[in-house]
């Protein structure tokens, strides 16, 4: 990866070198000996995890030092980076942009029959099945709703943790909770928008993108108060950020029985998207900083008029 990287840097005109994470992509890149401006942009678990496991921090903070600007997908990991030793200073924070033509509200009812599925209030989850994401959480929240209202759980998605979590269904025994299995990302927008609420029971996360899907989808979530959630998840307007299991299930109560409250919150967060995070505004800024950082180079290297 290295030798590529070094050859494709040094044989064409290249602007700016962005990396996605800290490592391995970030730390490759400030290896090149180049004297190109270099962007990293950083997600979630590469700050937030690599940077306290030996040696993976030592990594982290060199790549992060070498950058000439470091973007965050929210305040919570600019503050992580921060506290890593980057110089405040070089952060810029672009949350990640959506395709709002492709991320679109759509007729429930009917996606719901193309998708075979019956449901008075659909509860989705989407993303990796691994011990981080918790989905057990959202198991055992939809179980204890279940005894009083007419919900189904759809969880999107494939990992390690899929048959601990169909033995945890399978013992509760639950009849309301569809295990789809990973799907093309060309149908992900269909079951988004297809859902009552998207509900994430993360131990931790960076900012999802599939909160931001959701959102853009017409769809409101509800999610733990974890990572950079706040950014995107304003709390009682498009959707709820909540501490525990009995406020989650609280929350979710007010959509079952409240139509009017669950479609004001999923009008909000679409509105908030189109305004602020579509692909269209998340590239602008992008262009922007590249064109800061171009300017800057070439002022110090005596180009400029």
């Amino acid at each position: 990866m290295y030798t590529e990287s070094f050859k494709v840097t040094h044989k064409n005109n290249i602007d700016v070198i962005h990396s996605h994470w800290s490592i391995p992509s970030g730390f490759i890149s400030s290896l090149l000996l180049s004297n190109t401006p270099q962007v990293i942009t950083l997600h979630g678990s590469d700050i937030k995890i690599y940077s306290k496991k030996f040696p993976y921090k030592l990594l982290v903070k060199y790549s992060i030092s070498r950058a000439d600007k470091i973007i965050t997908v929210s305040n919570d990991l600019k503050d992580i980076a921060i506290s890593c030793g980057c110089d405040p200073k070089k952060i810029v924070v672009i949350p990640n942009g959506v395709d709002i033509d492709k991320f679109k509200p759509v007729n429930k009812e009917y996606v719901k029959k193309l998708k075979n599925i019956s449901s008075n209030f659909l509860i989705c989850y989407v993303g990796s099945l691994i011990k981080i994401k918790r989905v057990d959480r959202l198991i055992k929240i939809s179980n204890e709703l279940s005894k009083d209202y007419n919900i189904d759980l759809l969880i999107i998605g494939d990992g390690p943790e899929r048959n601990n979590l169909e033995n945890l269904v399978s013992t509760l025994g639950m009849k309301n909770v569809k295990f789809q299995g990973a799907v093309p990302n060309e149908e992900i927008p269909e079951y988004i928008s297809m859902s009552d609420v998207l509900a994430l029971t993360s131990e931790s996360e960076g900012l999802p993108t599939v909160l931001v899907e959701s959102m853009s989808c017409g769809v409101p979530v509800i999610t733990l108060d974890v990572g950079g959630v706040k950014d995107i998840v304003k709390n009682g307007i498009n959707g709820f950020v909540v501490n525990d299991k009995e406020e989650f299930k609280e929350k979710l109560i007010k959509y079952i029985e409240n139509e009017d409250l669950k479609c004001s919150h999923g009008a909000a967060g679409r509105k908030l998207i189109e305004e602020e995070q579509s692909i269209d505004k998340t590239s602008l800024r992008l262009s922007k900083l590249y064109g800061e950082l171009i300017n800057t180079y070439k002022k110090e290297d005596g180009l400029s008029a």
